[in-house]
């Protein structure tokens, strides 16, 4: 089983909003994962914390991914957002929001 760290930048993408109405979330990468490796989640500035541990439930073509544009931010074009070699769905297996302090 292989551990990753996966960055979100939660002013460009609702990732936890994603999950909450999924309740998995597809996330490309460049990665070769496997069903049930760990990935946790982290953000940087101006928290810089982890505060998701994922499983990798599916690995996935982008033509197999969840269309998500209604999470993106800043009216980012998803047309201009470069696919990934290959996608893997993250099902979260903890999390440690609890102990961020969001303003």
């Amino acid at each position: 089983m292989r551990t990753c760290m996966f960055p979100c930048n939660l002013s460009k993408y609702d990732i936890l909003g994603s999950f909450l109405k999924n309740g998995f979330v597809d996330y490309g990468t460049k990665f070769d994962l496997n069903v049930g490796d760990e990935v946790y989640i982290y953000t940087g500035v101006p928290y810089s914390a982890i505060f998701l541990k994922c499983s990798v439930r599916a690995i996935l073509n982008y033509d197999e991914t969840i269309n998500d544009e209604e999470f993106l931010f800043d009216n980012e074009d998803s047309t201009a957002i470069a696919r990934k070699p290959r996608y893997v769905r993250l099902v979260p297996v903890k999390n440690y929001l609890n102990r961020l302090c969001f303003k």
